[in-house]
């Protein structure tokens, strides 16, 4: 699992670093780097395959790789870096740009650098534009264990059907989580001329998941990517909770945490819902996670344009350290407005 990523002139970052934990959560406005520090790992996965920087790829895809430092040029220097374990063992692996010059480096204690590449290839993905847009797919030639990106949503939602035509297994089980965050489950059909229809199991039979509404359509690649992930590996996720009822945000907290813990799996996500992040404080007060299960930080930019963040301490009984002002300063502001318009009125 991955233990700390420091970037430095990344993106909107002149220096930030977060130690991951089993469930890590990343909040802030929008436009404060919570995706970058995603982006960062995926840019090492991208060029692990290579050795070298490769700033255009199936995650992260630039002209060159001065536009990952914006904010910080003529400097033209950016350093990304991320640790943790693998096998039992340490690892580090880094990737610098300077002057035209392209460095990927890594090290491991008694391990090889083919370990730490296995490592960064045992990441998975679940971006924020998800979900299955065609009534049917045609069902390809074999499942993969990681649904790419590379050739576009379209291809990518085709794989994910075809891999959950080949697996019945990982149907029902995904079927069985959907339940619990949405209460539908899920039938995967093989129809006529060999293609793919996933259907929404509701009271009146199934139904084409295209017509079923987004909520449960945005969950399937979320939970694929988290059940097919190897035990170990860390699996970022951005924004789980859309087109979630806010019900169905913390049931899928829930989901996440249970996964996490008992799939040995890291989850580092990106969210915007207090209700998700609530849930998992829950959990925390409940003893089914502790503080050493959960880190939460926050994000911001300054009048720079510079991103920061600062982790948000989480107690033994679930709640955090000065409060999560970046949600509840707009319900009070919300509550406020409503006081005066309620002595308006009288």
């Amino acid at each position: 699992m991955i233990t700390n990523i420091t970037l430095e002139n990344f993106k909107c970052f002149r220096h930030v670093s977060i130690n991951p934990k089993l469930l890590t959560v990343l909040i802030g406005p929008n436009g404060t780097g919570k995706s970058s520090v995603l982006q960062a790992l995926l840019l090492l996965k991208q060029s692990s395959r290579e050795d070298r920087m490769s700033h255009r790829g199936q995650f992260v895809n630039v002209n060159n790789p001065e536009e990952l430092a914006p904010n910080f040029q003529p400097e033209s220097f950016l350093r990304f870096s991320c640790m943790g374990e693998t096998g039992g063992q340490p690892f580090e692996y880094s990737a610098s740009f300077f002057q035209n010059l392209v460095r990927v480096s890594g090290s491991q204690s008694q391990g090889s650098f083919r370990d730490i590449k296995a490592a960064l290839n045992s990441l998975r993905y679940v971006p924020a534009l998800r979900g299955l847009l065609h009534p049917s797919y045609e069902l390809g030639s074999d499942r993969v264990a990681e649904v790419s990106l590379q050739q576009g949503l379209d291809a990518s939602e085709e794989q994910l059907a075809t891999n959950l035509g080949y697996a019945r297994p990982l149907e029902d089980w995904l079927s069985g989580l959907l339940e619990k965050v949405t209460g539908t489950g899920l039938r995967v059909e093989i129809v006529p001329g060999q293609m793919v229809e996933v259907k929404s199991k509701t009271q009146s039979g199934p139904v084409n998941i295209v017509t079923e509404g987004f909520g449960t359509n945005s969950l399937i690649m979320l939970f694929h990517q988290l059940l097919s992930a190897a035990k170990g590996a860390t699996v970022l996720i951005e924004e789980p909770e859309i087109h979630l009822h806010p019900k169905a945000q913390a049931e899928l907290a829930e989901v996440m945490a249970d996964t996490a813990k008992a799939e040995d799996k890291q989850v580092i996500m990106t969210t915007h819902s207090e209700h998700l992040v609530e849930r998992l404080l829950l959990l925390v007060a409940e003893g089914i996670l502790t503080p050493d299960d959960l880190a939460i930080y926050s994000f911001a930019k300054d009048e720079k344009s510079e991103c920061s963040s600062s982790e948000i301490k989480v107690t033994e009984n679930g709640q955090v350290e000065g409060g999560l002002t970046d949600f509840y300063a707009n319900n009070l502001d919300t509550l406020d407005r409503r006081v005066k318009a309620l002595r308006r009125s009288q």
